[in-house]
């Protein structure tokens, strides 16, 4: 299987992210989030949007965090291959990093990152 991350899986837009968030369903597993939303049209089973709070100072902080969680997903996403596949439904989902402003030395590394990927798409697996 290749490890990669496609155009058309990649949630995209404003409004697209706003449905998700504000009609999804909610997970959290360690710093992240990640908000879903179940589609009785198929176009391709899962598509997955990253985001960032600007609540996080700095733009940099934000992108890397936004690399890593991409990162993480398209090493993982095996996880969740047999869900929305066998379903025949469309999954959208939105990851979020939920960092804790009052600590800005907490910056979470890759590792971090990664487990509560693995955690989080275990936990998106069993709902689907």
């Amino acid at each position: 299987m290749r490890l990669t991350l496609r155009k058309n899986e990649i949630l995209r837009g404003h409004q697209s992210f706003s449905t998700v968030l504000s009609r999804g369903k909610a997970l959290q597993a360690g710093v992240l989030r990640c908000f879903f939303l179940l589609s009785d049209e198929y176009k391709g089973g899962i598509r997955v949007g990253f985001a960032v709070s600007r609540t996080v100072r700095g733009s940099l902080l934000r992108n890397r965090l936004r690399r890593l969680m991409r990162e993480a997903y398209r090493t993982n996403k095996a996880i969740l291959r047999t869900g929305p596949a066998a379903r025949r439904t469309e999954v959208q989902a939105v990851f979020m990093c939920t960092l804790d402003t009052s600590a800005p030395a907490s910056t979470p590394t890759h590792g971090v990152v990664e487990r509560s990927m693995i955690e989080l798409l275990a936990n998106l697996q069993r709902e689907l």
